[in-house]
């Protein structure tokens, strides 16, 4: 992927989104998905739009005319790819924040109860230690 990304960069390559033309480095910056139609899954949709017409959808044929939609096309999907990863990862965290929490909140929880499990003379005592 790394010689892909360099061709981008070499050759200035841009995507079209509905503000206009896309450097790489800018979809980087888009969400996946948004409301205003100025994100990754639109500008996927453009691109291999794109790449339909120029015929760059090739299975058993390594003849391509124009190498720039589907090298768009690749970007996107890497793109897309790690953007996806991140996501999960993300939601994986706050998943076991939140579980981590009730975790402390239990232990809290027991070591109230055993403190008031404890008679009058072992809680003065422990109170005078303090």
């Amino acid at each position: 992927m790394e010689n892909k990304f360099e061709h981008a960069s070499r050759t200035g390559l841009r995507y079209t989104s509905k503000r206009g033309y896309l450097s790489t480095e800018d979809l980087w910056n888009l969400p996946l998905n948004h409301s205003s139609g100025i994100d990754l899954e639109n500008v996927a949709v453009t691109a291999d739009t794109e790449l339909e017409k120029s015929g760059g959808k090739r299975f058993t044929s390594s003849k391509i005319t124009d190498p720039l939609p589907e090298l768009r096309m690749d970007i996107i999907k890497h793109i897309i790819g790690i953007k996806l990863a991140e996501k999960a990862t993300a939601a994986s965290a706050t998943a076991n924040k939140a579980q981590k929490q009730k975790v402390l909140a239990a232990i809290a929880g027991k070591e109230d109860d055993a403190l008031a499990g404890k008679s009058i003379e072992e809680l003065k005592a422990l109170a005078a230690s303090m």
